[in-house]
Formats: structure tokens, C-alpha cells, sequence
């Protein structure tokens, strides 16, 4: 990828070029700092199937490496202001190929020692995940580069999915931890074009804008980290709700495997409409969506055709509200510290909701009866959040000329046009 010179540089295609380069680095380092995360059922399913964990020692762990980056993301959010990102976040790709490195190494009979390598790895998803966040904010639509970074991060689950469980079968256990070191040289190839500061295209560093005032972070920190139970808690039990309510194993996988191919759809939307319809209704919209998931699962989950639309609707929701969340925070933060700030209460949920709901549902007089209490749950903590978020969306409201942002469409290169 040729490097443009200044005069190119001054016009409009090379800006265009410019930008592009920008957001293929941001989505490429979004990708490896989301390897971890957006596959942790193989996570969990490696930790018992070739390491003889237990699945609550499986679910420690972890909780252990999702932890270690949300702290990761927090730190970061400090420092990156300091430094230059682009190192910051090659340091970061380092420690997750050491991470992934001490992993692959482990054997069976050492397994114990996975969470030092694992919580090292967390730390460096943690570290790259927080510059992506702030580099995404500082981008004219971080909606649509979100969507973007969405769709790319799902099309990496769905190779890791399948390429892990053919390198397992060759190479045992350590396979995962060869398949998720793969994603590293797409991170390393993003960082000759990853925005290295706030004045990075005048060639400068300048100063960060200042952080929103406390209160408003606090209450943005809230209402995220309530969403991300919600997602943490109702997302991994789908297939156990499909039980409960005695629908065999095939109809749930079939479910599920339309629901994920329907999350694309979810990822794609702020692709493709943007902000053409306003991000105070579209996120009424999907918050809405999501909420009639819920309540079709908690009233109707027996029947299959209402199973089935409530877990499509939820996963569409959810992979659709994220890029529109973090086109909120942007605008609320343009220096991209509540962008990182999402990414930690996400980590922080997918951590603390399974255990939360797996703790409720252990609870009940039977399994039916603590999974019914599972939904009631998380469709109180939806309601409380989505309550939350909106309020915030009102009250930065911008004027009606800068929510229309037109739908993507590509020019006569057949590429999408930027926003420079």
C-alpha cells in the first residue's frame, strides 16, 4: 500500500485513500484486539475438553482474562493521551503473541500456569482495545466505521470457529492459541496507517479534548455496564432456555445458527443507513427490538417459532446497537476515553453476567423455574438500562442537519466513499 505524497495528499482522492488506510488499520487492530473475546464458547470448550478443567475452573479463567483486559482498557485510557498509540498498541500486539505463546507451550499437566499466560493475553487485548475505542471516535461517522469493524470482527469468529477445531484435531489443545497468535500480523500490517494522536493528519500531536464532566461518565459507565449484563447474562443461556422449555437440541442449534447469520445483518446496519433516520430513533428502535425478544422468550419460549424469534431479534439488536452506542460516546467524548470505556464494561459483562445468571438460575425450585427467573431478570436490568442510555442519547441530541448522514454508497471504484 503505497505511502501518497503531500500534493496527493491535497486533493480529494487522496484524501479519500488517506482515510481508507485509517479505517482499514482501525478495523484491522479492532480484529486482534476482539480475538479473544468473540470466541469464547471455544475458549471455554478447549479449557475443559484438552485441560481437564472443571466448567466453573474453565469459567474462572476466563473471567480471569476478561478482567485483566477491562483493567487493561481502564489504564489505557490514561496513558494513551501520553504516548504515541501506535506503538502503544504494537507493545500491546507483542504481549498478546507472548501471551498466546505461553499458552500454546502448556501442557496438560500444567494447565494451572494457563492463567498467568491467559491474563498476560488479556492485558494486550485489554491495551489495543482502548486506542481502537479512541481512534474510532475520532472519525466523522464512527457508526458506520464501527458497523464496518463489526462485521469484520464476526467474519474472524466465524474462520477462528472454523479453523480451531481442525488445528486441535492435529496439534491438541494449543491449537486455539495458534489460530488466535494468527490474527497478530493483521494488527502489525494496521499500524503503519493507525492514527497516532489527536493532530496526527497535521502531523503534530495536540492535546486530547477534556473528559466529559464525572457525573456524565459515571452515568454513561452505569447504563453500558447494565446493557452488557443483559448481554452477558441472556445470550449464553439461549440454548438452555430452548431445554427448559423441551425443545430438542437440533431445533436450538438451528436456531441459533440462523440467529448468528442474522447478527450480520445487525452489524451491517449502521453500514448502510447510518444516521439517516437519526440516532435517537434508531436507538429507540432496536432497544424496543430487543426488549419484545425478551418478552416473547419470557411468555412464549415454549413455542419454536417464538424461541426462534426471540433469540434472532435479541442477537440482531445487540450486534446492531453497539456501533450506534459507540457513535453516542464519540460524539459525547471526541477524544475516544468513553469509547474504551465501553469496551471495558463489555469485557467487565461478559465476565460477571454468566456467573450472575448462572447463580439465579441455580436458585430455583427447578431448572425451569431459575431459568424464568434468569429472563425476569435480565428484562428489569434492559428495561434500566435502555432507560439510561436514551436519556443520555436526549440530552446530546445533535441538530437534525448532522443526523443526516447518508446511507453508504460506493463510488466508481467500488469502494466506499470516506468522511474527509
Amino acid at each position: 500500500m503505497p505511502v501518497t505524497s503531500d500534493a496527493a495528499a491535497r486533493t480529494p482522492q487522496g484524501f479519500r485513500a488517506n482515510e481508507a488506510q485509517r479505517w482499514t488499520a482501525i478495523i484491522l487492530a479492532g480484529v486482534t484486539g476482539n480475538a479473544s473475546a468473540i470466541i469464547k464458547p471455544l475458549l471455554i470448550g478447549t479449557y475443559v475438553a484438552h485441560y481437564s478443567f472443571t466448567p466453573r475452573a474453565a469459567g474462572y479463567l476466563l473471567t480471569s482474562e476478561m478482567t485483566a483486559a477491562a483493567l487493561a482498557i481502564l489504564v489505557s485510557a490514561v496513558l494513551f493521551a501520553h504516548l504515541s498509540q501506535r506503538k502503544f498498541v504494537l507493545a500491546a500486539l507483542v504481549m498478546i503473541l507472548i501471551g498466546n505463546v505461553g499458552a500454546a507451550s502448556i501442557d496438560v499437566a500444567g494447565a494451572s500456569s494457563l492463567f498467568g499466560w491467559r491474563i498476560v493475553a488479556g492485558l494486550g487485548h485489554g491495551f489495543a482495545l482502548g486506542p481502537v475505542g479512541a481512534a474510532v471516535a475520532r472519525v466523522k461517522q464512527p457508526d458506520r466505521l464501527a458497523g464496518l469493524m463489526s462485521v469484520a470482527v464476526m467474519g474472524s469468529a466465524a474462520a477462528l470457529s472454523f479453523l480451531i477445531p481442525h488445528l486441535q484435531a492435529s496439534i491438541g489443545g494449543r491449537g486455539l492459541f495458534v489460530a488466535m497468535a494468527a490474527t497478530i500480523p493483521l494488527g502489525v500490517i494496521a499500524m503503519r496507517y493507525f492514527p497516532d494522536g489527536a493532530g496526527v493528519d497535521q502531523g503534530k500531536k495536540s492535546a486530547l479534548p477534556p473528559m466529559p464532566p464525572w457525573r456524565v461518565t459515571l452515568f454513561a459507565s452505569l447504563g453500558l455496564f447494565a446493557w452488557y449484563l443483559v448481554v452477558g447474562g441472556y445470550w449464553p443461556y439461549v440454548e438452555q432456555f430452548a431445554r427448559a422449555a423441551h425443545l430438542g437440541y437440533a431445533e436450538a442449534a438451528r436456531v441459533l445458527g440462523w440467529a448468528t447469520l442474522i447478527s450480520v445483518l445487525g452489524a451491517s446496519l449502521s453500514i448502510f443507513v447510518g444516521e439517516s433516520l437519526g440516532r435517537m430513533r434508531t436507538l429507540s428502535a432496536l432497544f424496543a427490538i430487543q426488549i419484545a425478544a425478551v418478552l416473547t422468550m419470557l411468555l412464549g419460549g415454549s413455542h419454536f417459532f417464538a424461541y426462534a424469534a426471540s433469540a434472532s431479534l435479541f442477537v440482531f439488536a445487540w450486534i446492531a446497537l453497539f456501533p450506534y452506542l459507540m457513535g453516542l460516546m464519540s460524539q459525547i467524548d471526541p477524544g475516544g476515553r468513553l469509547n474504551g470505556l465501553l469496551y471495558m464494561t463489555a469485557l467487565l459483562g461478559y465476565a460477571i453476567g454468566p456467573a450472575a445468571a448462572g447463580y439465579v438460575s441455580g436458585h430455583g425450585a427447578t431448572l425451569a423455574s431459575g431459568l424464568l427467573e434468569v429472563q425476569q431478570l435480565v428484562l428489569g436490568l434492559l428495561l434500566v438500562a435502555a432507560t439510561m442510555l436514551l436519556t443520555l442519547a436526549a440530552r446530546n441530541r445533535r441538530p437534525a442537519s448532522m443526523d443526516q448522514a447518508a446511507p453508504l454508497r460506493l463510488d466508481h471504484s467500488g469502494t466506499a466513499p470516506t468522511d474527509a
